[in-house]
C-alpha cells in the first residue's frame, strides 16, 4: 500500500508561486514549462508547441514514509534542543509521566 501527500506544483512566473498560504511555496516545487518540438510532437500525437511539464514524482511505501516522519520529527525536536521526546506515528508526544 502506498501513502500519499498531497502537493502542488506552482509555474515558474505565476501569481501563487508567492502566494500560497496554506502550504507554502518550495523551491522544489517550482517548476518551468519546456515548449513541445517537433520530434514530440510527432512520438506523442500532439500539437508542436505545446507547454510541457516534467516533473519527477517520487513514491513510497507507508514504512518509508512512517520512517521519515518519524526522523523529520525527532530532527526538529533535536533543533529546538528538545530530545529524548517519543515520537508515535511522526508526532511528538510529550512524556505526561
Amino acid at each position: 500500500m502506498l501513502t500519499t501527500m498531497n502537493s502542488a506544483l506552482y509555474i515558474r512566473g505565476s501569481d501563487y508561486e508567492t502566494s500560497d498560504a496554506v502550504f507554502g511555496v518550495k523551491e522544489l516545487l517550482i517548476v518551468g514549462l519546456e515548449t513541445v518540438d517537433k520530434e514530440l510532437a510527432e512520438k506523442y500525437g500532439v500539437e508542436e508547441g505545446m507547454k510541457l511539464l516534467r516533473y519527477d514524482f517520487v513514491l513510497t511505501t507507508d514504512e518509508e514514509t512512517k520512517k521519515l516522519r518519524h526522523d523529520e520529527a525527532v530532527k526538529a525536536m533535536e533543533g529546538l534542543g528538545r530530545e529524548g521526546l517519543t515520537v508515535v506515528d511522526g508526532v511528538v508526544v510529550p512524556d505526561v509521566d
